[in-house]
């Protein structure tokens, strides 16, 4: 092709010149064309050229995919979610000096009225997060995931929501995502189903997971009847990785289960207490303000926010409904997920 080219170029010069003979002027001749190097420089231009506005128009697709909602809007259902309706009301968040496991950070025992909303009956799965990333394309960028392997913890490379570091099918709670990774399936959801899902405030957390009661978890002040309702540092745990501090009871699971594997609270929330934590939509103070009713603005995302709930990993102490924590929002733990809410 580019012979023939080159030869046009050549064939046409006579022809050219004759017409300017006769019409009694001749200018300069052209340069000289191309070279078939040079050609074939300008072709590769225009290709990779091509790949970068294809690449473009991908970007924005994706990210259209994301930002126009769903022309129908989809059933939150037909994605596996269920809201719960919590009804209004008012209870006593955080523990005072008759518990005798309290922290710190749990006091002091304070008045919180709470307007109803609508909470998860189960925290976001693996499959749920993957058909998120599967219909968005979305990777997650930062650290790996801090993970518990060989009796430590530690970042494990190549370790992630789809790699934990233990066996996971698409019915347990996803791990190892960050603030960021939660708000941006939050997002992708708004988006599908037309509706506006947040995480729950603080307070809104602990009045959900006690569900009417004053004691110490859900289920009473016995730390041993965990394993009917939750799935924590257990008998099975005891014996998988020699750990001393215990449940004296045995939940099947040394590390997540299927969510709803136990019963539920009196709200019919399942996995309030253990199996992974949860981010909260709150602001972590180590004396409790006001924070805890509010949630931060997703664009100030930088603070530390306060995480609930305990996990497979977790004693006694740390499973409560009281029981507080937090993380930097970059984190990713294998014992951490979240749950959706709702006004």
């Amino acid at each position: 092709m580019y012979r023939n080219i080159i030869r046009v170029f050549r064939l046409s010069i006579p022809a050219f010149c004759v017409g300017l003979l006769l019409a009694g002027s001749v200018p300069a001749l052209a340069d000289e064309p191309p070279t078939l190097q040079e050609l074939m420089d300008k072709r590769e231009q225009e290709r990779k050229a091509e790949r970068a506005k294809r690449e473009t128009e991908e970007q924005k697709r994706r990210q259209a995919k994301v930002n126009t909602p769903s022309p129908k809007g989809l059933n939150p259902a037909d994605l596996g979610i269920e809201m719960m309706r919590i009804p209004a009301g008012e209870f006593l968040m955080g523990s005072d000096g008759s518990d005798k496991e309290v922290f710190d950070n749990e006091k002091l025992k304070h008045k919180v009225t709470v307007r109803a909303f609508s909470l998860a009956k189960y925290e976001i799965t693996k499959g749920q997060y993957a058909a998120f990333v599967k219909d968005q394309g979305y990777y997650p960028s930062g650290q790996s995931c801090y993970s518990y392997k060989n009796g430590l913890w530690g970042y494990q490379p190549g370790a992630d929501w789809r790699k934990p570091g233990f066996p996971q099918d698409d019915s347990h709670p996803v791990v190892c995502v960050s603030l960021g990774d939660a708000l941006a399936y939050i997002d992708w959801l708004n988006h599908k189903t037309g509706q506006t899902f947040r995480l729950p405030t603080e307070a809104e957390w602990e009045y959900a997971a006690r569900a009417g009661t004053n004691a110490s978890r859900f289920w009473g002040d016995n730390p041993d009847a965990a394993c009917r309702y939750a799935n924590v540092a257990d008998l099975t745990a005891k014996q998988a990785f020699s750990w001393d501090s215990v449940f004296n009871c045995t939940d099947g699971f040394a590390y997540t289960a299927p969510v709803g594997s136990f019963q539920p609270n009196a709200f019919h929330l399942y996995d309030m207490l253990g199996n992974v934590w949860e981010w909260t939509c709150s602001a972590y103070q180590d004396k409790y303000g006001d924070d805890e009713k509010n949630c931060i603005s997703n664009n100030h995302a930088n603070g530390r926010r306060a995480v609930r709930g305990g996990a497979w990993y977790n004693i006694p102490q740390d499973v409560r409904s009281a029981n507080r924590s937090r993380l930097a929002p970059t984190l990713r733990l294998n014992n951490l997920g979240f749950r959706l809410a709702q006004d």
